[in-house]
C-alpha cells in the first residue's frame, strides 16, 4: 500500500514540477509590461527599471525553479537507490551569495539615477502649478498667471518642464496620473516639490491613489496637454474672466449659474436633490441651516471642522473650504441654494461674499 501511495505522488509531483516551470516560463513573456505607456520622461525611465527588474527577477525565477525542478527529477525516490549523506558545499554557498549581492547592484545603482531624476527638477521650469487635495476634489493654482481652478481639468502645455507642489488641505491624498509616470503623497502642512513635462498632446486620467474619505472614489481628475499656442489662450481667457468688470447681477442670473456651479462642486456631497446622505452630508433643501445667511456663507468660505446639527441631526461637520471659488460664483451657489427644493431665503449678492472674506 505505501509503496503505491509513493508512486502516485511521485508521478502527481512530476506533473506539478512541469507545470510550474511551464508558468515561470510563459508569465515574464506574456505579461510583458503591463504599466501603461508613459508620455513623459519619468514614465519612461520609471518602465526602464521595471523592465530591468523583471528581466532579471524573470530570469532567477525561470533558471532557480529549472535547477530545483531538475534536481527533484534526477534525484527522486527509489527503491534501489542509496541516499547520499553530506554536509555542506563552500563553494556553491560562495555562488548563491555572491550572484544576488551582484545583481542587487545592477538594479540599485540605475535606479537611484531615476530616483535622482525624478525628485531634482532641471533648470528651464517654465511655470509653477500648485495642486491641493481637497474632500473631494482638485484644486490647481497658476500662481504665475493668478489663475485658480477646480473641479475641471488640470491644464499643462506640452514640451514644457513644469513645476508641481503638491499639498492637501485636510487629509492624506495622493496625485497619480499614470500616463505621467508621477505619483506624490498630498499631506496637510507639507508641501512636496515635484516637476513633469508631458511629450504628447492629449488629455489622460488620473486619480487619488490614497483612501481618503467616504467619497474618495469621487477623486478622479483628467490633465489635458495642450500645445502651446491654446494653452496661452486658455490662460488669456481665465485671465480675461477674473479682470472683468462685474456686470449687474439679479436672483435669476445667480440662480442658472449657481445650479451649474452647485452640480460641479456641491452634489457628490450634497446630491442633486439636495438631500444629502443621512448621517453623513447634511441635506440643503429644507435644512434650518439655511436660515443663518452669514453662517452659511462662512462655512463656504473657511470649511467645517466640528459636529453640527442640522434639523435635530448631527453631523461631523468636515467639508472643505470653497474660498478659491470668486465671489459672484461663490454668490450664485449660495443663491441656489437658499432657494432651491423649496427654499426661499432670498439672492446672496457677491459684495456680501466679498466682505465675509478673512
Amino acid at each position: 500500500m505505501a509503496d503505491r501511495w509513493r508512486d502516485a505522488f511521485g508521478k502527481l509531483e512530476g506533473k506539478a514540477l512541469l507545470g510550474m516551470l511551464a508558468w515561470g516560463i510563459l508569465a515574464p513573456v506574456a505579461g510583458a509590461n503591463p504599466m501603461e505607456a508613459g508620455i513623459t520622461p519619468i514614465a519612461s525611465e520609471v518602465n526602464g527599471i521595471y523592465n530591468l527588474i523583471m528581466g532579471i527577477t524573470g530570469a532567477l525565477f525561470v533558471g532557480i525553479w529549472g535547477v530545483l525542478g531538475y534536481a527533484l527529477w534526477k534525484f527522486r525516490f527509489r527503491k534501489d537507490r542509496k541516499v547520499n549523506d553530506f554536509h555542506g558545499n563552500i563553494p556553491l554557498e560562495v555562488i548563491w551569495t555572491v550572484i544576488p549581492v551582484i545583481l542587487l547592484i545592477i538594479i540599485s545603482v540605475p535606479a537611484f539615477r531615476v530616483l535622482q531624476f525624478t525628485e531634482y527638477a532641471p533648470q528651464d521650469i517654465s511655470e509653477t502649478v500648485e495642486v491641493i487635495g481637497h474632500q473631494f476634489f482638485w484644486e490647481y493654482r497658476y500662481p504665475d498667471s493668478a489663475i485658480t481652478i477646480a473641479n475641471q481639468p488640470m491644464r499643462l502645455p506640452v514640451g514644457q518642464n513644469i513645476r508641481l507642489l503638491v499639498t492637501s488641505d485636510d487629509v492624506i491624498h495622493s496625485f497619480s496620473i499614470p500616463s505621467f509616470g508621477f505619483k506624490q503623497d498630498a499631506i496637510p502642512g507639507r508641501v512636496n516639490e515635484r516637476w513633469v513635462r508631458a511629450d504628447k498632446v492629449g488629455t489622460y486620467d488620473g486619480y487619488c491613489a490614497q483612501l481618503c474619505g467616504t467619497l474618495h472614489a469621487n477623486m478622479l481628475f483628467k490633465v489635458e496637454v495642450m500645445e502651446p499656442e491654446a494653452y496661452a489662450a486658455w490662460k488669456a481667457t481665465q485671465s480675461t474672466a477674473a479682470a472683468a468688470p462685474a456686470k449687474p447681477v439679479t436672483q435669476v442670473d445667480l440662480m442658472a449659474a449657481g445650479e451649474k456651479l452647485y452640480a460641479s462642486n456641491c452634489a457628490s456631497c450634497h446630491q442633486v436633490n439636495g438631500q444629502g446622505l443621512p448621517g453623513v452630508f447634511p441635506p440643503i433643501a429644507g435644512s434650518d441651516w439655511m436660515q443663518d445667511k452669514n453662517a452659511h456663507l462662512d462655512a463656504m468660505l473657511n470649511g467645517l471642522r466640528g459636529e453640527i446639527t442640522v434639523n435635530g441631526q448631527k453631523y461631523n461637520g468636515v467639508m472643505p473650504a470653497f474660498g478659491h471659488l470668486k465671489d459672484v460664483d461663490l454668490a450664485a451657489i449660495a443663491t441656489y441654494e437658499r432657494n432651491a427644493w423649496g427654499n426661499n431665503h432670498g439672492p446672496v449678492m457677491p459684495d456680501e461674499v466679498k466682505a465675509l472674506r478673512k
